[in-house]
């Protein structure tokens, strides 16, 4: 008998054993399905390589180019396409491809089920050049979308579009820029909800800038959770964080450059008047903002886009800069007794885009404005030549949007870190260059009528000078000049602003402004 019991129990020991074997085996086959990487060839379009198998993550060569020639949809799985290769090269580009030129891609992304994306390069300037509207849309209800390390520009709405309720948007250390065209300010953003409910909005070390209208685009549906963390959001026309209802709202360690630039109508009428303001969040349904944490932001204007914006537009309604927090976020500041944390400092950015100001003066005056200025980066030439017809400059990099660590805002944190994004790319430097100061460079006499003599006392030499009108064009560009002093010729000029900036061996470049009578 205790034989048996000894046989018995052995066996059913095996029998164990090899049970969690094939367990195991079995759970080993599961993951290895879980974790199938396709790597997808350079060149190919997409809605040809992407099943509606689950499990895959498809891998997409840095450097490279793809192509999509209509929206990329998915249910019922996660889709996940992220980077792969040398680290050096600029992030893979998936860029809309239409059939024919009477076929618009209304987005690379339609997501119905899960959506991550890592280190992917996504525009929606057409090998055509045409400029679609989407980048990404949320088509299902309840669904998750985390974008990581991405790239988006050149989208003539947004570039994500909401639609439907329960949405739960994850975007950390991207770039967006160019959102929007300029003749047409009322449809450039970088959130659009349509109104519909969201879960969860989180933005954390974003780089946002050149968006024609706004952040964040509310339609009246509710919103859970919404954070705003770490964030350098500069040069958005219309208005900015336009939040909408929120149930609990967290904004911090946010730089805000030129939010709402283009100002807002003012009216005796009430009823007329324009409410907008750079941060914008409306009340929740109890209209309790105890739970709204507002702390440690700079939220800053510069006093030239300011002095470029008419008293009245063409329309003579009278134009004011906008307020920068409204009633709500004031009374949500006061709660928490945060209000010397949200400090208002001018930064001199790294290697920003350049202002606005072109846009500025021929949006109220009625005018066709300029396209968005890409003054400071260069085109990726295999971009440019390997997408269409080679005709249209594309970008790879970004502007630099680092500041001086001798700046209040760098040590301004929640944490005593610097506020603002804080990307690979962006330069902190121990003190902020000014080549006018450092110089010693005149330039006089200002206002002009005739000649501007521009002298470098310091004999420093000046390898570059544009002088750009109003509208931001180029007036006069002299390149690898080696000179420490010039003249330029105003007299065939028509009154108005101008700015004058020079550039250095180094390419730092630095800028005044000079009225012409």
């Amino acid at each position: 008998m205790n034989n048996y019991f000894a046989i018995t129990t052995q066996n059913n020991n095996c029998m164990k054993r090899f049970y969690f074997l094939c367990l195991a085996a079995i759970l080993s086959q599961l993951n290895l399905k879980a974790q199938e990487i396709i790597s997808v060839t350079p060149g190919s379009t997409l809605n040809d390589v992407i099943t509606s198998d689950p499990g895959r993550i498809y891998e997409l060569t840095r450097g490279a180019i793809y192509f999509v020639n209509a929206p990329i949809e998915h249910e019922g799985f996660t889709l996940h396409l992220r980077s792969s290769g040398n680290p050096d090269f600029a992030r893979p580009l998936i860029v809309s491809d239409p059939p024919s030129a009477d076929v618009e891609i209304n987005a690379l992304f339609e997501a119905r089920g899960e959506l991550i994306l890592e280190g992917i390069h996504m525009t929606q300037r057409s090998t055509l050049g045409v400029i679609f509207e989407r980048i990404i849309r949320a088509r299902a209800n309840d669904i998750r979308i985390t974008v990581d390390d991405c790239l988006f520009d050149d989208s003539g709405q947004t570039t994500f579009r909401l639609d439907n309720a329960g949405v739960k948007l994850y975007v950390r250390n991207c770039i967006i820029s160019r959102m929007g065209e300029t003749n047409n300010p009322d449809n450039g953003r970088f959130i659009d909800d349509r109104g519909n409910d969201v879960d969860s909005i989180v933005m954390t070390n974003n780089l946002v800038y050149n968006i024609t209208s706004r952040i964040i685009r509310d339609g009246g549906g509710n919103i859970n959770y919404a954070e705003f963390n770490q964030n350098t959001v500069a040069n958005t026309g219309q208005r900015c964080f336009a939040v909408g209802p929120v149930e609990t709202l967290v904004f911090t360690n946010n730089v805000v450059s030129d939010g709402a630039f283009l100002g807002r109508q003012f009216s005796l009428d009430p009823a007329e008047q324009d409410d907008r303001t750079v941060v914008d969040p409306d009340t929740i349904a109890s209209g309790n903002v105890d739970s709204w944490v507002i702390s440690h932001n700079n939220i800053f204007r510069n006093q030239v886009l300011v002095d470029a914006t008419p008293f009245t537009q063409v329309d003579l309604d009278t134009i004011e800069q906008v307020p920068y927090w409204n009633e709500l976020a004031i009374q949500a500041v006061t709660a928490g007794g945060t209000a010397e944390t949200n400090i208002e400092e001018v930064l001199e950015f790294t290697n920003p885009a350049p202002l606005p100001l072109g846009w500025v003066m021929a949006h109220h005056q009625e005018m066709d404005a300029p396209n968005w200025d890409h003054s400071g980066i260069d085109p990726d030439p295999i971009l440019t030549s390997a997408v269409g017809d080679g005709s249209i400059d594309r970008y790879s990099t970004y502007h630099d949007y680092g500041y001086s660590q001798g700046a209040q805002s760098y040590t301004a944190g929640t944490e005593g870190q610097p506020i603002g994004a804080n990307l690979n790319d962006f330069n902190f430097p121990t003190s902020t260059r000014d080549l006018f100061v450092e110089a010693n460079i005149l330039y006089y006499p200002n206002p002009v009528a005739h000649t501007l003599f521009v002298r470098s006392l310091s004999g420093t030499p000046i390898q570059g000078i544009i002088l750009y009108d109003a509208l931001g064009r180029p007036v006069s560009n002299m390149q690898n000049v080696n000179i420490d002093r010039t003249e330029i010729d105003f007299s065939d000029l028509p009154a108005g602003l101008y700015l004058l900036s020079l550039f250095d061996a180094s390419g730092q470049m630095s800028t005044r402004q000079i009225i012409r009578n």
